[in-house]
């Protein structure tokens, strides 16, 4: 009877292991897909195909908002479809039975989950009555369904619709899952809409600035004598980018009300100085006499610089110079137009963040800690020194969101972050990769694995004592009154070393995952050392 029970336990175990690890590859698929290189709908078929890699998943739907705000299929199967596949399953559904249909938030399954955003799960079709009506030729539904909601920072995108053939099928695993699967998806999606609607924005500035210049440049070329210099100073005057006109030795000529408004320099100010009065020390030398000599030789150079406004502040400049040539060829005056990319640039940085940091603890995410861990073992490998890994995990973190409200919770989760920042080194990495989870990358640590170990304790025992110590936050009574909450919240570490092996980067996490594991069986407010004989 024993024997059996050991064989059903280990069964039962090497079930969530092989869920685990699908879970995890499709997690790890979905960081995998580029935002840059692919459209949304391609996009969205590469998520449904990461997702699908889970045995689990094979069946599933992503319906997004469209501009009226109704659900409608984006990537798998359509409802209907879906439906016929269900009753079905071994006919072609015809060309005649087939249409898109859309649900309005709060309509359906789908249109639940969209709204309340809470997980919707049918666990028996056969016995929801609102699945009683729509089956085909009367058909009953037969299985199970998931439905989760894709959101980012509290944007609701849409819904993703998992069916299995089986009643009672999905369990809390499936949810964890889902629930991940949809915010990282959020997440993707958001940035690759910002990346290709910023691209979209430059690439029409370029073509304008670059229109617009070249227009300017034919203008400028076909001045004569005193002509020219009135035809520059009107052309200086009604451009709306900032312009300043030079001679042939550089001395600033003339300026317009745009470049005022760039530099904070007044024509007064401007006229009768060279560029260098802009000088940011930023470029050097090497830059300057490069770009001259481009001009000499091509007659123009555009591109990206950073100058100096009078105030003292150091900006991006999307910077065009044209040589004016008169009738022999020489060079009489440059012309200089410029536009200020502030703005651009903190969108592109916003974008960058967006993709690789968390954007409550602004630690990095999963993606960035992926590509830590992988430099950190090259380094180790080529070193000789054991680095570490580390993973951490609230051990009541749930009843302070439960009681307070996630606002409260975020609060802890961002000084949480802060403390454990606080006990490690500059060139280790500390990362959130999900809900009160956290992994820190110790580099560099001994050549040998007994001290290695030894100085990975140290640190896994300040983390623990910094984060046992009284957390003091903001949170909210039962009747509505801000209060201040003191709230004790100890954790759960997991440790593994490594050095020149042949382990992956996920078998790693895999195991600092496990070793927290035990670290929390063992009575939490614990630190485990993974190892390999029990692992």
């Amino acid at each position: 009877m024993r024997d059996a029970q050991l064989v059903e336990t280990a069964q039962e175990l090497n079930r969530h292991v092989v869920n685990l690890l699908d879970s995890l590859s499709a997690l790890y698929e979905l960081t995998e897909i580029s935002i840059r290189d692919l459209d949304e709908s391609q996009l969205l078929r590469q998520a449904l195909e990461a997702l699908m890699s889970n045995q689990d998943m094979e069946r599933c739907s992503i319906f997004l908002l469209d501009e009226a705000n109704l659900l409608t299929v984006a990537a798998g199967l359509d409802w209907d479809e879906m439906l016929w596949n269900i009753t079905r399953p071994d006919e072609v559904i015809p060309i005649q039975a087939r249409k898109k249909t859309q649900f309005r938030l709060g309509e359906g399954i789908l249109g639940r989950a969209a709204a309340s955003g809470i997980i919707e799960h049918c666990r028996s079709c056969a016995d929801d009555p609102q699945f009683k009506k729509v089956g085909v030729d009367g058909q009953p539904v037969q299985g199970s369904l998931l439905c989760v909601q894709i959101t980012c920072e509290e944007k609701v995108l849409g819904v993703i619709n998992v069916y299995y053939p089986e009643a009672d099928f999905f369990n809390m695993w499936h949810e964890r899952l889902l629930l991940l699967f949809c915010k990282m998806l959020g997440r993707l999606l958001t940035n690759h809409r910002l990346v290709h609607h910023l691209d979209t924005l430059v690439d029409q500035r370029t073509q304008e600035l670059t229109e617009s210049n070249e227009h300017l440049r034919k203008t400028v070329t076909q001045l004569q004598d005193a002509q020219a210099e009135l035809r520059i100073a009107a052309t200086a005057f009604e451009a709306e980018e900032g312009m300043f006109i030079t001679d042939a030795a550089g001395v600033i000529l003339r300026v317009n009300q745009a470049f005022t408004g760039i530099t904070g320099y007044p024509a007064g100010e401007a006229v009768g100085q060279t560029p260098k009065l802009f000088n940011s020390g930023r470029h050097d030398e090497a830059f300057y006499v490069a770009m001259w000599e481009n001009i000499r030789q091509t007659g123009a150079w555009q591109g990206e610089i950073w100058n100096r406004r009078k105030n003292g502040e150091v900006y991006p400049e999307r910077l065009t110079i044209t040589a004016v040539k008169g009738d022999a060829g020489e060079i009489t005056h440059y012309v200089a137009t410029l536009h200020d990319i502030t703005e651009r640039k903190m969108a592109e940085e916003k974008a960058h963040n967006l993709a690789f940091y968390d954007a409550l603890t602004q630690l990095p995410n999963r993606r960035l800690f992926n590509d830590r861990l992988v430099q950190a073992m090259v380094t180790s490998k080529r070193s000789g020194r054991y680095g570490a890994l580390m993973f951490l995990d609230l051990d009541n973190f749930k009843p302070l969101n439960d009681t307070y409200g996630h606002d409260t919770g975020d609060l802890l989760l961002i000084e949480t972050a802060r403390r454990i920042g606080g006990c490690v080194r500059k060139a280790d990495t500390v990362a959130r990769i999900g809900g009160d989870e956290f992994v820190v990358i110790l580099g560099e640590l001994d050549t040998g694995k007994t001290e290695s170990a030894a100085q990975a304790d140290i640190v896994t025992e300040k983390i623990r004592a910094a984060l046992a110590d009284p957390y003091l936050l903001k949170g909210q009574s039962a009747g509505g009154v801000e209060i201040v909450v003191e709230y004790r919240c100890t954790s759960s570490i997991g440790v593994v070393l490594f050095i020149n092996d042949a382990a992956s980067p996920e078998e790693l996490l895999k195991w600092a995952d496990v070793a927290m594991y035990q670290a929390k069986m063992g009575g939490r407010n614990q630190v485990r050392f993974f190892d390999s004989n029990s692992g």
